[in-house]
């Protein structure tokens, strides 16, 4: 059988590309991103295709973070700069486990990579999503009490009903995808990077690695967007899941204290 991918000319899924071609493949989709309502992949390829796309989204972020390393290590500036305890906290492991590695990544899923393929049930489920992520701390942050909490969530029902029962309104949103999907894509993959900055108030790090953290998470929004049009949502949110569990190893290992 033979299936289209994002890519110019055919590609044949009678065997799983290789690792070189998964990239190949990922690197031309960036430069035109489709909406497709369909995912690409069959079933019985998507977990090696899955396998192939962490291993290069890691590969490529070690190469990313080994030049930054040897950059900063000429300028001399101390990475290694990180109380764990202010990252952490101080909450029970079981708790930091459920929070980084399922609840952001289901959270960042529904906002950032469901609405990529349009459809007014993904939408509504993406703006319910960012207005109880993102209510609760914008509350916080502005001393705002549960009055405006109410006020949003009524703004947001109504906003829900409009965009239910008015065909003009729903047309307007999607014409986007329909019109510049190139353009929505890599927007919505740049938002989803900088609101990681949000995540970092914290962590003792100099000024200079916020934007390599910042490019980090976009690099990973490019897979997870690749991964959400091609195989679907669920293996996206597998993947980010994994690029968490991954991240905590690696951050334990370091800066955990004998």
């Amino acid at each position: 059988m033979r299936n289209q991918l994002s890519a110019p000319g055919i590609v044949s899924w009678a065997a799983t590309p290789s690792i070189f071609k998964t990239l190949k493949y990922f690197l031309a989709f960036l430069k035109k991103p489709r909406h497709k309502n369909e995912v690409t992949v069959p079933k019985e390829k998507r977990l090696q295709v899955l396998l192939h796309l962490i291993l290069t989204e890691v590969t490529i972020k070690t190469l990313f973070l080994a030049t930054v390393v040897c950059l900063f290590n000429l300028l001399d500036i101390n990475l290694f700069q990180v109380n764990l305890q202010n990252v952490t906290g101080n909450k029970p492991f079981y708790l930091v486990l459920l929070l980084v590695v399922l609840y952001g990544p289901l959270r960042e899923e529904l906002i950032f990579r469901l609405p990529l393929v349009y459809s007014r049930r993904f939408m509504l489920i993406a703006l319910a999503a960012f207005l109880a992520s993102y209510a609760p701390l914008i509350m916080q942050e502005t001393s705002l009490g549960s009055f405006h909490y109410a006020a949003a969530a009524l703004a947001f029902c109504g906003f829900a009903a409009a965009f239910l029962l008015s065909p003009r309104l729903h047309s307007c949103i999607r014409q986007p995808w329909r019109t510049d999907y190139t353009s929505l894509f890599h927007l919505m993959t740049v938002v989803s990077a900088l609101q990681y900055l949000v995540n970092y108030p914290y962590i003792n790090l100099p000024l200079v690695m916020l934007p390599v953290l910042v490019l980090l998470q976009w690099i990973e929004g490019l897979f997870l967007g690749y991964t959400r049009l091609h195989l679907g949502f669920k293996w996206s949110l597998m993947q980010h899941i994994v690029n968490k569990c991954l991240l905590l190893i690696v951050f334990f290992s370091f800066y955990s204290t004998p």
